[in-house]
């Protein structure tokens, strides 16, 4: 698993984001951020400190300008060769 802290702020121009992975993210303050499934459908998204949020891989995604702060975790192959179980319990 993979852990960032992630603050999405203003942008020039509303872009494309796709997932490679699941990821499940935490909001760390009060914000919003212009999200929508295309372009023309972006609509504002507010939310609170402690949120939880959900983000599928390969789902695509429009994002516009925002005041966001989240933490979110992201998922990572299983190493070849390795034991899940152990390796999910270290």
């Amino acid at each position: 698993m993979r852990v960032v802290v992630d603050v999405h702020g203003s942008v020039r121009e509303p872009y494309l984001q796709v997932h490679e992975e699941h990821v499940v993210a935490m909001m760390l303050r009060h914000g919003a951020i212009e999200v929508g499934a295309r372009r023309a459908a972006m609509r504002r998204v507010t939310f609170q400190a402690g949120e939880m949020g959900f983000l599928p891989s390969q789902t695509e995604r429009w994002i516009g300008s925002g005041d966001q702060e989240r933490l979110p975790f992201h998922s990572l192959p299983w190493p070849a060769g390795s034991d899940k179980r152990s390796a999910a319990l270290s």
